[in-house]
């Protein structure tokens, strides 16, 4: 009886070696964009829900007639955005545009990062 050894030589070894050292880059940077991409799409869902609760807000408030408050934070609970308010006469007199963009990253104005949202308002006063 002669004993077999089992196990792996040292040529499959490197083999192995080789192969892991040319796939585990390429996973490496496949999930470091796929986690960028998350944390983007989570940047783009986030405004969206912020600028339409400041539309909303400055809809029921009349907040968007007087011109005066254009810009803004939304507090302490997000710190990396802030708000434009953009108003603008529409062909129709007693019409306007409200158009509300929020931006992320602590304010840069980069449109690459911002959402807006546009609406139409009424204005009963004119």
């Amino acid at each position: 009886m002669f004993c077999q050894n089992r196990g792996f030589t040292l040529v499959e070894m490197l083999a192995t070696i080789l192969i892991i050292a040319l796939v585990l880059p390429t996973t490496m940077r496949c999930i470091a964009l796929v986690t960028r991409m998350a944390s983007q799409s989570n940047r783009w869902i986030v405004a969206t829900t912020l600028a339409e609760t400041k539309i909303s807000e400055l809809i029921a408030s009349d907040e968007w007639k007087g011109g005066g408050l254009n810009r803004g934070d939304f507090g302490n609970d997000y710190t990396d955005y802030v708000w434009r308010l953009d108003v603008k006469n529409w062909e129709i007199s007693p019409m306007s545009t409200l158009s509300v963009s929020v931006y992320w990253d602590a304010g840069e104005y980069d449109e690459n990062k911002c959402v807006t949202l546009t609406t139409l308002v009424y204005d009963k006063e004119e």
